[in-house]
């Protein structure tokens, strides 16, 4: 209760005297808040000055990404066009060569009398005679048989 009575007492006297607390430090706080508001003011103007160099790299910026994205696209449609024109075009030694190869296949398939001939491996096991071994069985009905 004691330590209240005090505390009632000085804010008393310290609210019927706030000139006489802040008397002594007047003059030196007003020469420190200039100084705080001329470094404000050179602050924001330096602020300004970055918004305004970002804002113009920013659109420097914008314009060379539209650029290169031009450019890629361009790219893009160039490539498309030779594929297409690549993908049209038949080489006609290769097409030949190829048409010999498989026109000599097919003769040497009939010559040997193995047309429409399938082997199928097939694996056996008797269990009677205790043996396997592997059959070759024609899946189809041809006329050409191995015997």
């Amino acid at each position: 209760m004691y330590t209240v009575k005090k505390l009632v007492i000085c804010m008393a006297i310290a609210s019927a005297f706030p000139a006489a607390c802040m008397a002594q430090a007047a003059p030196s706080q007003k020469s420190e808040i200039e100084a705080l508001k001329k470094q404000v003011k050179e602050l924001q103007a330096m602020m300004q000055k970055i918004t305004l160099q970002n804002s113009q790299s920013s659109a420097l910026a914008a314009e060379t990404s539209a650029q290169v994205l031009s450019i890629v696209e361009s790219s893009k449609q160039a490539i498309q066009a030779i594929q297409a024109d690549k993908s049209n075009v038949v080489d006609v030694t290769e097409f030949n060569r190829i048409r010999v190869k498989t026109e000599a296949m097919d003769e040497a398939i009939e010559a040997n009398g193995f047309r429409a001939l399938k082997n199928i491996p097939t694996y056996v096991y008797n269990r009677n005679g205790k043996t396997s071994s592997f059959v070759f069985f024609n899946n189809n009905s041809s006329p050409f048989r191995l015997t």
